[in-house]
């Protein structure tokens, strides 16, 4: 994400998402909540206008309570 999204990671670690991305797109916000709170893996294939990039998205649950995700720039 932080190679995708041009964000260090230092200014992600202990923040939410929409702290981190204010204007990010709330369209997948239900599959994070999934993956955070049932423990389902799921990949999200989509454009981010945001960046201007279609994106594979990798989520997972590192911990209960928490979704992860590996962006995959596909263009």
């Amino acid at each position: 994400m932080a190679v995708v999204e041009g964000v260090p990671v230092a200014d992600m670690i202990n923040r939410s998402f929409y702290k981190v991305f204010e204007n990010g797109d709330k369209k997948w916000l239900v599959t994070y909540a999934d993956v955070a709170l049932n423990g389902t893996k799921r990949i999200i294939h989509d454009y981010s206008p945001e960046i201007n990039k279609n994106l594979t998205i990798h989520c997972f649950q590192p911990s209960p309570g928490y979704c992860a995700c590996v962006l995959i720039p596909t263009d």
